[in-house]
């Protein structure tokens, strides 16, 4: 059963690091979703900052507009891991997990979102409506993007990417050029997703924005590695264990460019495949 939206109880929730310069821009898309649903409060977990991210969110927890909770997991990935970027993404997000399902097990959506590129432009309010408009019976929804797809090591699609991307590239083609296995790999599955297109199934997805049932995420928790024991995207994980993900292709959240200069699944030698899935 799906709660309608302006009946819904939402925690709002992030991992956050070395991000401060985002923090006004992202409570303005917070503050523009406490009047889309019955109650908001947001739990952010901050970790590996050096540039006051900490700070700045509890500088400016009068200026969102409804409850903060903000914690720091500074050391608590196994110092041997705590390299691995997914390990301490991991830690964090598993950490807003806990605290959802220890506090609010009785709200209705858990409302995901990167304090990133992806979520900086204006919330568009109707792509966010359009997830309770849906037929499909979800148990997460995930965003779009109006230009190119970004997210592909979140990604995992029976037809469209099956796999571990990077865990490809970095094993079982890694006696080829790097430049090559991404271009074999990535390049080759940048797609356009149009907003007319029907919500997609997957096994796991992302996007930078992810809404979720609550009551759909029953312990499952991330993990950083695959079923093979290589580094993974901690996303793919929770999702394969929640199941019944979508990318919802209404509900985009920022205009992707050809290339975006810190993500390494853009950087491609060959133009991107235009498409649909």
């Amino acid at each position: 059963m799906r709660t309608p939206m302006k009946d819904a109880r939402v925690v709002i929730a992030a991992s956050v690091s070395k991000v401060a310069g985002n923090i006004q821009p992202m409570f303005d898309n917070i503050n523009k979703l406490v009047d889309e649903f019955k109650e908001v409060r947001v739990i952010l977990v901050e970790s590996d900052s050096h540039d006051g991210t900490y700070q700045m969110i509890e500088s400016m927890r009068d200026y969102l507009k409804c409850p903060l909770e903000l914690y720091n997991v500074d050391g608590m990935t196994n110092p041997e891991h705590n390299h691995i970027r997914t390990a301490r993404l991991a830690t964090a997000r598993n950490y807003y997990l806990d605290k959802v399902e220890e506090s609010y097990g009785d709200y209705d959506y858990l409302y995901c979102m990167d304090f990133n590129y992806s979520n900086l432009d204006p919330i568009d309010l109707d792509a966010v409506r359009s997830n309770f408009e849906l037929q499909e019976d979800w148990n997460v929804v995930t965003a779009n993007q109006a230009g190119i797809y970004y997210d592909l090591w979140a990604l995992r699609h029976k037809d469209w990417l099956p796999f571990n991307c990077w865990g490809e590239i970095w094993d079982r083609l890694s006696w080829m050029p790097e430049q090559e296995r991404r271009n074999i790999i990535l390049c080759t599955r940048k797609i356009v997703i149009p907003p007319e297109t029907p919500p997609i199934l997957t096994d796991s997805s992302w996007g930078g924005s992810a809404i979720i049932k609550i009551e759909a995420i029953k312990g499952a928790r991330h993990t950083w590695f695959d079923e093979d024991g290589w580094v993974d995207v901690e996303i793919a994980s929770l999702m394969k264990r929640i199941g019944k993900v979508y990318i919802n292709p209404r509900f985009i959240n920022w205009r992707t460019g050809p290339e975006q200069p810190d993500n390494p699944e853009t950087e491609c030698s060959v133009s991107p495949i235009v498409g649909k899935v």
